[in-house]
């Protein structure tokens, strides 16, 4: 029981994480920042790993992750 308070707790935490670093994420992305974003979209994807299955938030962060992974092969 213990274990699973601790995998639901870290996947919230690594869940709200990266929810807020996608709010940061700038709007507008343009040559200038175009490898800088790469990177912190691949931070948000590192992020998004960290929620194991079987939680309340692992439907939703892989819905984060597909998003993630899509803007990132705009980027590309």
């Amino acid at each position: 029981m213990r274990i699973r308070q601790q995998e639901e707790s870290s996947s919230q935490s690594a869940y709200d994480s990266a929810q807020q670093m996608i709010t940061n994420l700038p709007k507008l992305i343009d040559q200038s920042n175009q490898e800088r974003t790469a990177r912190e979209i691949l931070t948000i994807i590192n992020e998004l790993e960290k929620v194991k299955m079987q939680t309340t938030v692992h439907a939703d962060a892989m819905i984060l992750m597909d998003f993630a992974n899509k803007k990132l092969q705009q980027l590309r």
